[in-house]
């Protein structure tokens, strides 16, 4: 990987960690939640999450567990990889249900970049096992 490309992404890389631990640590500190869901569909798609009483703590621990494995270069791609689903639905839920532009639209590219940065770490995946 070329210095100074590293030099530029390790910045993004831990800020975009620590953005996730912020998120699990917020409410602790603030005692704010998540805001109440105005529109239909995006408020009926959130109480059917927090009914599971599964779904939100799942979601918490893979911000947490994404947002810890991504500060550290070694297991910066199983953080972006625990990360990427629970982006996804970010995207789309505040896409399609909301229709807002929000933390996404800088987090969705942050993402993208980070794992175009790690492409090498994941080709063992695409190779069945097998490296180069």
């Amino acid at each position: 990987m070329n210095r100074l490309w590293q030099s530029f992404t390790t910045p993004i890389r831990l800020l975009y960690g620590a953005f996730w631990l912020l998120v699990i640590i917020a409410p602790f500190l603030t005692g704010k939640g998540i805001p109440a869901q105005t529109l239909p569909a995006a408020k009926a798609l959130w109480e059917g999450l927090e009914a599971s009483r599964f779904m939100i703590p799942l979601l918490g621990t893979c911000y947490g567990l994404g947002g810890l494995l991504v500060l550290f270069r070694r297991t910066a791609p199983l953080g972006l990889l625990i990360l990427s689903p629970p982006l996804l639905v970010i995207v789309l839920f505040n896409a399609l249900l909301i229709r807002t532009a929000s933390a996404w639209v800088v987090l969705a590219p942050v993402h993208a970049l980070l794992l175009w940065q790690y492409r090498g770490d994941f080709r063992s995946l695409w190779n069945g096992g097998r490296s180069g």
